[in-house]
C-alpha cells in the first residue's frame, strides 16, 4: 500500500491554505434541518477532521466558533508543524491538531458532532477507505454529520486517461515537486500535439489540460499525480457507506438537482429510478457527467425527509448578497428579473414571490431574516396574491433551494441570523484575520469566506487589534503611508487624501465582511 510515499509527498509538497466553506457546521447542520435531522448545534459541538493538512479550514472555525472543540488529524508532519504554529500565533485554545495515521488513530470514546473527511477518499487504499467508515460509524454523534467528498464516475473517465499519461512520463521520479513539474512539460506537450493533429476527440482533453496547467502545483501533485485515486460510481459508495450502518443524506455542494433538469430529462430519471431516492443520484449523474461529489452521511437509523418542504424552511434564516440589477425590478408579474452578487456572477428569477422576497433581503444585506418574516414581507410588497400563504411558501422555498444550489451568495441559509459587530471606539478584527492579512492578499473571514483586500486594507485591518481609537488609526495609516507603505510618495495620491473621510466607510464594509471581533 502506497501510504508512506502519500506522506514524503505531502511533507515534500504540503496541501497550502484549503478552506472548504461547505465544511461549516452550520452549513452542515442547515441540510440536516432542511431533511428532518435535529442535528446538534452549530455553535457549541464536537468537530473532527481526517486529512485536515495544515488544519487552515479547522482553524478558521475555530476561531468563529470559540465554544466548539475540534480536532484535527493528519500524516504529514510537516503540515501539522506548520498548523500548530498558526494556532499558537493566534491565540486559539479550542483545537489541537495530531500527526497521525487514519489506520492507527485511537479516538476512544470519542463523539464528534459533525466529521470532515475532504479529499481523502479517493486518495487512499482500499483498507484505508474502509477504516474512514468505520471511524465515522464509531465516533458520530448520534445526530450528527460526515461531510465526504470523492470523485465519481463517469465524469471522471477524460481526468483518468489524463492521469494515466501524466504517471506513465513521471513514472522514474520519486520527488513530488519534480513530479509536478515534469507532469506540467508534458502538459504543454499534450496540448499543442492535439491542437496541431486537429483531432476533436482529444478537444475535451485538451481543454482539461489547459486548466490544470493554470492550477497550483499541490493540486496537480496530489489531486491528479498520487500513486493512489479510485474514482467510483456514487452507488458503490453509497453501497459501502450502507455496509457500516451510515445513510446518504444530501449533497453540500449541488449546482443543480433533478428538478432543475428540463421536464423530459427529469422525468425520464424518476422512471429509470422507479422512485428509488439513490437510484435517482446515481442517473442524475449519469446525465449529468459528475466528476465529483461532496456527499452528506448520518446513522442509518436517523428518519430523513426526502422532499424539501416549507416546514423546514421555516427553522432557518435566509440572507444574500445580492442587488437587484434593474432600478425598478417588476415584481408583480413572472418577467424575468436578474440579480447579482458581482461582476459576472447574477441569478434569474420570474416567480413574483421570489422576486419580491430577493429585493426585500437584497435590502436587509449583510443581515439575514427568519424565513417566516421574509415571507411576510415578500407577500405585502406584492399588489396582489391569488395564492395562499401556504403555496406562496411553498414557491419561495423552491425558488430559494434553486439558487442556493447555484451559488451560496445568492441565497444564504443558515440557522442563526447572522451577526453584524460594529467597529466599535476601538476595533478588533479577528486575530486570524491580522495573521492572514499580513501575509497574503486573501483573508477568511468568521463566515468561513474569503476576502481579497488591497494593501491599504491589509495594512489597515493589522492595526485593528483593539489599542487604537479612530484618531490614532488616522496617524498611524498616515505614518506608513509617508514612510513608502503605498509606494513612491506621488503615488496613490487619492487614497492618502481620502483616509480621513474614507476611514469610518472602510471600518463598516469590513464590518459587513465578518471581519470583526467586538
Amino acid at each position: 500500500m502506497p501510504h508512506t510515499l502519500n506522506q514524503a509527498s505531502y511533507d515534500q509538497l504540503p496541501y497550502q491554505n484549503c478552506i472548504v466553506p461547505q465544511t461549516h457546521p452550520d452549513h452542515l447542520a442547515t441540510l440536516g434541518i432542511l431533511h428532518g435531522m435535529t442535528p446538534p448545534a452549530p455553535e457549541k459541538c464536537r468537530i473532527l477532521e481526517l486529512g485536515c493538512a495544515d488544519g487552515a479550514n479547522l482553524i478558521a472555525m475555530a476561531q468563529a466558533l470559540p465554544q466548539c472543540e475540534l480536532l484535527g488529524i493528519d500524516f504529514s508532519s510537516v503540515a501539522i508543524a506548520q498548523g500548530r504554529k498558526i494556532i499558537e500565533s493566534v491565540g486559539l485554545t479550542n483545537i489541537t491538531l495530531c500527526h497521525d495515521d487514519i489506520q492507527e488513530v485511537d479516538f476512544g470514546s470519542a463523539q464528534f458532532d459533525y466529521i470532515i473527511v475532504h479529499g481523502i477518499y479517493s486518495w487512499v487504499a482500499a483498507p484505508v477507505r474502509q477504516r474512514i467508515f468505520q471511524i465515522c460509524k464509531k465516533h458520530l454523534s448520534a445526530h450528527g454529520i460526515v461531510f465526504l467528498s470523492y470523485n465519481t464516475l463517469p465524469g471522471w473517465t477524460e481526468t483518468r486517461a489524463f492521469r494515466d499519461m501524466a504517471l506513465y512520463h513521471v513514472r522514474s521520479l520519486k520527488d513530488a515537486p519534480a513530479r509536478v513539474a515534469q507532469a506540467k512539460t508534458f502538459l504543454q506537450f499534450l496540448s499543442k500535439s492535439w491542437s496541431d493533429t486537429g483531432a476533436t476527440h482529444y478537444l475535451a482533453l485538451k481543454n482539461f489540460c489547459d486548466s490544470l496547467r493554470q492550477t497550483p502545483d499541490f493540486y496537480l501533485g496530489h489531486d491528479v499525480l498520487e500513486v493512489v485515486n479510485e474514482p467510483v460510481y456514487f452507488h458503490e459508495f453509497e453501497s459501502q457507506a450502507a455496509h457500516h450502518g451510515l445513510q446518504f443524506l444530501s449533497e453540500a455542494v449541488s449546482l443543480k438537482n433533478i428538478s432543475d433538469l428540463p421536464g423530459d430529462i427529469a422525468a425520464g430519471i424518476r422512471e429509470n429510478a422507479q422512485g428509488d431516492w439513490i437510484q435517482m443520484e446515481q442517473y442524475f449523474d449519469f446525465v449529468t457527467d459528475r466528476m465529483f461529489r461532496c456527499s452528506l452521511l448520518c446513522h442509518d437509523k436517523v428518519v430523513l425527509q426526502r422532499e424539501i418542504k416549507a416546514d423546514r424552511m421555516c427553522l432557518l434564516h435566509v440572507g444574500t448578497k445580492c442587488r437587484p440589477q434593474s432600478k425598478s425590478p417588476d415584481i408583480n408579474s413572472k418577467k424575468e428579473e436578474f440579480f447579482s452578487c458581482g461582476e459576472g456572477v447574477a441569478c434569474s428569477i420570474q416567480e413574483p414571490i421570489g422576486k419580491a422576497a430577493m429585493l426585500y433581503l437584497s435590502e436587509m444585506n449583510p443581515r439575514s431574516v427568519p424565513f417566516s418574516v421574509l415571507l411576510l414581507e415578500a407577500r405585502h410588497r406584492l399588489q396582489k396574491s391569488l395564492s395562499s400563504p401556504e403555496d406562496d411558501a411553498e414557491v419561495l422555498t423552491h425558488e430559494l433551494l434553486k439558487m442556493h444550489r447555484q451559488n451560496i451568495d445568492f441565497v444564504k441559509l443558515q440557522t442563526s441570523p447572522r451577526e453584524i459587530h460594529p467597529p466599535g471606539d476601538k476595533p478588533v478584527a479577528s486575530p486570524l484575520v491580522r495573521f492572514m492579512a499580513e501575509r497574503y492578499e486573501t483573508v477568511v473571514n468568521l463566515r468561513q469566506e474569503h476576502i481579497t483586500m488591497g494593501r491599504l486594507n491589509r495594512h489597515l485591518v493589522g492595526l485593528l487589534d483593539g489599542s487604537r481609537d479612530r484618531a490614532t488609526l488616522k496617524t498611524d495609516l498616515e505614518k506608513w503611508i509617508r514612510e513608502g507603505g503605498l509606494g513612491p510618495p506621488d503615488s496613490d495620491k487619492s487614497i492618502r487624501a481620502g483616509i480621513e473621510e474614507n476611514l469610518e466607510s472602510t471600518l463598516h464594509a469590513m464590518a459587513a465582511q465578518s471581519l470583526f471581533m467586538n
